[in-house]
């Protein structure tokens, strides 16, 4: 449909004159507000029934918001200021007090529960933000009103049905197979049809707590067969009214159920673990004013329980106790009436927040109040519990990661780390590099739409070792061993070969680069490296064919060196590089001689000395 392009001005001005009103809290904290219906209706209702929808392909969350007159989708991605996106119409041609709705994939199924004309929905939210289709707007090919809708897995219930002309049923529910056309699988009453009327429904894995007003609770089974089985039940109860609604904790033993009329009736918390023996564990409630009303309850895992309390707003409970639950927080959306006024509430107590959801990814809560509007809330014990995880033994000039492992799903993460590479980041898990050993502090500053939490740690960085190698000898011969030492660690891998130990010999056939890995008692390492030059040696590595007395002072040397004779015969001397190489020829002596080579570079040097066809070679060295 079309998409409603709402003023700018119209939502600043909702922001505003709510910004004006303080409404009492605890524990719960308004980050937004939107008021885009102007139509009050009957009994001064302008909202009822909320939901919410993940679009996860956009990042996008939504409120999904029941009012007199049709259906709003208001974008809370940027939750301080809330965007309507678009709006269905209803039928009915007056302002309505009952609108439910309920979303499966990209589909949100709207039903009501006023007088005829009215018409079931079904909307395509695919093309949000930009707008909303509606693919079906009936009221005689399921039904024309309802009082509720939930759907779990790929079915959809639906209570309290009214047929158009005449004629109802008491729960339904329909196969989601195709979306946009439900298939009736069954009507309650086949099985049991001792049941007139369900209000509302709490159904998960095809468990369906019925709400039957006045009757009390009922729990069936939905079966394979598309029949339904009775489970349990539970009526007279203390603070007995109509019962009206409930929610079940994810371990599936503990149900919160509220009984709405008359005012005054504690809420309760019910010991599910036996369907079939279904007790009552407590009655709580936040004050002891005679027109306090429970409406809607809403559990987050086995521990948190959001209940819309009308004119006392949105409260939360701590049940993980479920014989004491304890009062963590509320947020009164209805300041005009309540315990806020020393329990004056007027001469209709059902007025203020009608319902909530709580089960955004980000923790947003949503609460809608009849007369004051949208709210966007924020619970403090859904604010970031910030922790991350720092690795033992990290070394400096090596990159390590800072894990967050921070609980109840940040937005945003701002980390500070003094004395690292990079010393800031709002990466979720940062790698980071320290250049030099010691303590240092390390802060992670996490963020959602609750609010900001942090936390500090200590991390030690460990010095690296300072690793050297060295060999018998830079340049050698074919067939020669080398030996090679390390210092500078305790353990000690050389490559290639992955050879532990130290010293270590080598016989290397080519020219090779030698590494040596050094690791210290911290775990830290280090690498050093170290090249052996390997020559043929032109075929003269052995030669030693005269006698007499030769030797080469000093050796090794810097390039300039004497070779000391004491022979009888004179002789030539070549001189050979360490690839074999002719480098220098002297002929024709008899004595000592002085040799300057500081011009062919460090290495390894062979001498070779010709004495009337005898040989003898030498070896020096030049560093």
């Amino acid at each position: 449909m079309k998409k409603l392009l709402f003023s700018i001005a119209f939502l600043v001005s909702s922001l505003l004159v709510n910004s004006q009103v303080t409404y009492p809290s605890s524990n719960i904290n308004l980050i937004g507000f939107v008021d885009p219906e102007t139509v009050m209706g009957v009994d001064n209702i302008k909202y009822s029934g909320c939901w919410g929808w993940n679009q996860t392909s956009k990042n996008k969350e939504y409120a999904i918001v029941g009012s007199s007159t049709g259906t709003y989708f208001i974008d809370i991605s940027a939750p301080a200021t809330p965007t309507v996106c678009d709006y269905v119409k209803g039928a009915h041609p007056s302002a309505c007090i009952w609108r439910e709705m309920h979303t499966y994939q990209n589909y949100c199924y709207v039903v009501g529960d006023d007088p005829a004309p009215n018409s079931f929905q079904i909307i395509d939210m695919q093309y949000l933000p930009d707008s909303v289709h509606v693919v079906y707007d009936g009221k005689t090919t399921y039904f024309e009103r309802a009082h509720q809708i939930d759907i779990d897995g790929n079915k959809m219930y639906v209570s309290g049905i009214t047929f158009s002309g005449s004629g109802n049923a008491n729960m339904r529910v329909y196969s989601l197979a195709t979306p946009t056309a439900p298939l009736l699988l069954r009507t309650l009453s086949q099985d049991d049809p001792s049941v007139s009327y369900v209000h509302d429904m709490n159904v998960r894995h095809d468990t369906v707590f019925a709400h039957c007003g006045n009757a009390g609770m009922r729990v069936y089974k939905f079966m394979a067969t598309n029949t339904f089985s009775l489970l349990g039940s539970l009526t007279g109860y203390p603070d007995a009214g109509y019962n009206h609604s409930s929610s079940w904790t994810q371990d599936g033993k503990t149900l919160i159920f509220c009984d709405e009329v008359p005012s005054g009736l504690r809420m309760k918390v019910a010991d599910v673990s036996n369907l079939s023996n279904i007790t009552i564990s407590a009655l709580f409630r936040p004050n002891t004013y005679s027109g306090f009303t429970g409406h809607n309850p809403y559990i987050i895992g086995n521990k948190y329980a959001f209940i819309s309390c009308y004119e006392d707003g949105l409260n939360l409970y701590d049940i993980s106790n479920p014989f004491s639950p304890t009062l963590l927080g509320y947020f009164d959306t209805y300041p005009q009436g309540g315990s806020n006024l020393a329990g004056n509430y007027g001469s209709d107590p059902e007025n203020g927040n009608w319902g909530a959801y709580p089960y955004f990814k980000s923790g947003l809560i949503l609460a809608l109040d009849m007369q004051n509007g949208v709210f966007i809330l924020g619970a403090n014990v859904f604010k970031p519990v910030v922790n991350f995880n720092v690795a033992a033994g990290i070394c400096q000039g090596i990159a390590t990661t800072f894990t967050d492992v921070t609980t109840n799903t940040p937005t945003s993460w701002s980390w500070n780390m003094p004395g690292a590479s990079p010393a800031t980041s709002t990466l979720q898990s940062p790698s980071v590099t320290y250049a030099a050993n010691g303590v240092y502090s390390a802060t992670l500053i996490a963020t959602n739409a609750s609010g900001t939490n942090s936390v500090v740690k200590s991390v030690t960085i460990s010095a690296s070792p300072a690793v050297s190698a060295t060999s018998s000898s830079s340049i050698m011969c074919t067939g020669q061993t080398v030996t090679l030492t390390a210092n500078g660690a305790s353990s000690y891998t050389w490559m290639p070969g992955s050879v532990t130990g130290n010293p270590i010999a080598s016989s290397p056939t080519v020219s090779t680069t030698y590494s040596v890995t050094g690791t210290a008692t911290t775990n830290c390492s280090n690498i050093s490296m170290i090249t052996v030059s390997v020559s043929t040696c032109a075929g003269i590595n052995s030669v030693n064919e005269f006698a007499g007395q030769l030797e080469i002072i000093p050796n090794p040397n810097s390039g300039q060196f004497i070779i000391k004779a004491n022979v009888t015969e004179s002789f030539d001397i070549s001189i050979y590089n360490g690839i074999g190489q002719l480098i220098k020829f002297i002929p024709q002596n008899r004595s000592s001689i002085n040799i300057d080579l500081s011009n062919y570079g460090k290495g390894m040097y062979n001498v070779l000395l010709n004495m009337n066809g005898k040989y003898k070679n030498l070896k020096v060295i030049v560093e």
